[in-house]
């Protein structure tokens, strides 16, 4: 997942952080409840980033993020409005689906960051479960 800096990844310890703030070794929080060191963080600038809003929360990425819904692992320009996404919930310590109520595209050129991860390939990001960077470049869509 692509994502622009200000985005709050959940850390082990239960704070959040930034994602432009992150460094490699820092231990970052997966939906399965389990914690990753990131190994890896990869930086660039994209012209265009798709914004969704589920569940009062907003993830904004790059087009060429791939999200979790309830029909699979999809290109995040194939999301649809009302379309379900995965959200950690931070009361009972598990995802859930939600449907996504607002959806649009930024024009504004912003740097984006992508983890890369030791153990688990996914982690939270703004409340959503998202994958790293090599679970986005693995991930079967067929």
């Amino acid at each position: 997942m692509e994502l622009i800096g200000c985005t709050k990844i959940l850390m082990a310890d239960g704070s959040s952080k930034p994602i432009n703030e992150i460094c490699m070794g820092d231990r970052v929080s997966s939906p399965s409840g389990t914690y990753s060191s990131v190994i890896n963080i990869i930086s660039g600038i994209e012209e265009v980033l798709v914004y969704i809003v589920a569940d009062g929360r907003e993830l904004c990425m790059s087009k060429y993020s791939l999200i979790e819904t309830s029909n699979g692992v999809i290109p995040v320009t194939e999301l649809q409005l009302y379309d379900s996404v995965n959200i950690f919930d931070s009361k009972t310590a598990e995802s859930k689906s939600v449907n996504i109520t607002e959806i649009g595209e930024r024009t504004e050129p912003q740097e984006i960051y992508s983890l890369e991860l030791k153990e688990e390939h996914t982690y939270i990001a703004n409340g959503f479960c998202v994958g790293d960077f090599r679970w986005m470049h693995c991930i079967d869509l067929r």
